[in-house]
């Protein structure tokens, strides 16, 4: 069910479709994940390309919420405080 043409952020879709086709998704509260955050230079990769995997995909923008995914509110967010660095 995963899209090939998609090099970043299939999974995100898989997921979204998943949802939206009302699928029932459970979650395990006691779930421990180890994540480390990369350098800054290797987050905005991250973060762009998964962005753009989403528009890729045609999900950057949930109708019914009126909301964009996680992906690209990350990116946003990160220019923002870009911006501010920066001036």
């Amino acid at each position: 069910g995963f899209r090939e043409d998609l090099n970043w952020g299939e999974d995100t879709e898989f997921f979204y479709r998943a949802v939206n086709q009302g699928i029932n998704i459970s979650k395990c509260e006691k779930a421990v994940v180890n994540w480390q955050l990369p350098d800054a230079k290797t987050y905005l990769f991250k973060i762009f390309n998964y962005a753009k995997g989403d528009a890729e995909s045609g999900i950057f923008w949930d109708k019914k919420k009126g909301v964009g995914t996680h992906n690209i509110k990350h990116l946003i967010n990160t220019i923002k405080v870009l911006i501010i660095i920066l001036k």
